[in-house]
This record gives structure tokens, sequence and C-alpha cells, in this order.
């Protein structure tokens, strides 16, 4: 069983198999999903497609 310290995404992050994290300079809650970081999001969305087909 995988026990995670804390409840942040971070630690979650780290615990996956195909960990992601991303820092977005100026980037907010509110904001992340906005046009000015569409590149960061494009970026997120390709790793999570290729960790999905990737074999086990």
């Amino acid at each position: 069983m995988l026990k995670v310290a804390g409840r942040g995404g971070r630690d979650l992050a780290r615990a996956s198999r195909y960990p992601y994290i991303a820092h977005v300079d100026g980037a907010g809650h509110a904001t992340l999903l906005g046009a000015g970081h569409a590149d960061e999001i494009v970026k997120a969305i390709l790793f999570v497609r290729t960790a999905a087909t990737a074999k086990q």
C-alpha cells in the first residue's frame, strides 16, 4: 500500500508513477487556465497522454 505524506498536490505527484510538477511564473489558481499560460497547459496534456500510453 502506498502512503503519501501530507495532502498537497506535490506529495501526490512525487508518489505517482509518472510525476509531473510545473511551476508556472505569474500563474495563480484563477489564471492558470487562461490563454496566457496555454503553452504550459499543452505541455501538461501531452505529458499525461504520453504517460497514459506508456507500458506499465
